[in-house]
């Protein structure tokens, strides 16, 4: 990997190489080796801030519920994983061999994670406004595109609203109180990982989902505890 040809410059280069170190990688390696599972963990919640800050500051007048999914669908999965290919960041990515044979590096899933990898290293190794320079123009370009493509409005109303933001928005509302979720199991192989997520309304286990990562296990429930409450109250 040579740094020198990476879009963000980076003071501690071991925290840049861990962003790309997928698990099946880690779990092949002769070697004790990092993942870069707890930098995803990190750069989601960076993300999140970041987008929430400069959707807040550019639609005053949007409700909480309007910016939440138009949040949602700037850090999405397909919006992330467009700007990782944008920035060649599967040039970089490290696979084990059967990932490396499933094309992993293609993966819209695996795409998102590294990106956020990445912002996680470089909010540790440089701070966060450094990490707002680079992120809010790549924010403030997908907004652009949006609402060319039509308004902003349109978006939020019919493409950008996945189950976890609707349960939050129907918990809320009836409820005065957001979902919780949490996993309860973990199962499989390291590089082979389901995870059992349960997703709590006022502290009560709602529903549960299955997934190969959390945030899909999290969609899961989400959508369950969705068609649960609107059963009931048809």
């Amino acid at each position: 990997m040579s740094e020198s040809r990476f879009p963000l410059t980076f003071k501690n280069t071991t925290l840049l190489r861990q962003a790309f170190v997928h698990r099946s990688y880690a779990n092949e390696s002769a070697e004790p080796l990092d993942d870069n599972e707890r930098l995803e963990f990190l750069g989601d919640a960076v993300l999140n801030f970041i987008s929430g800050s400069c959707l807040y500051q550019k639609y005053p007048q949007f409700s909480e519920a309007k910016l939440s999914k138009l949040r949602a669908k700037l850090v999405g999965q397909t919006h992330l994983a467009s700007l990782a290919r944008q920035l060649h960041l599967n040039e970089w990515i490290k696979l084990g061999q059967g990932e490396k044979k499933n094309r992993g590096d293609e993966k819209d899933s695996l795409l998102s994670d590294v990106f956020e990898a990445v912002i996680g290293a470089y909010f540790l190794d440089a701070g966060i406004e450094a990490v707002r320079e680079f992120v809010e123009p790549l924010l403030t370009n997908a907004i652009a595109d949006m609402e060319n493509d039509t308004t902003v409005e349109g978006q939020l109303n019919d493409r950008i609203t996945d189950a976890k933001t609707q349960l939050q928005e129907w918990v809320q509302k009836n409820y005065g109180v957001p979902p919780h979720y949490r996993v309860i199991e973990e199962r499989g192989k390291p590089h082979n990982r389901t995870f059992v997520v349960q997703v709590l309304i006022q502290n009560k286990a709602a529903a549960t989902g299955t997934g190969t990562r959390k945030r899909d296990a999290e969609q899961k429930a989400a959508a369950i505890a969705l068609n649960q409450l609107k059963s009931r109250n048809n």
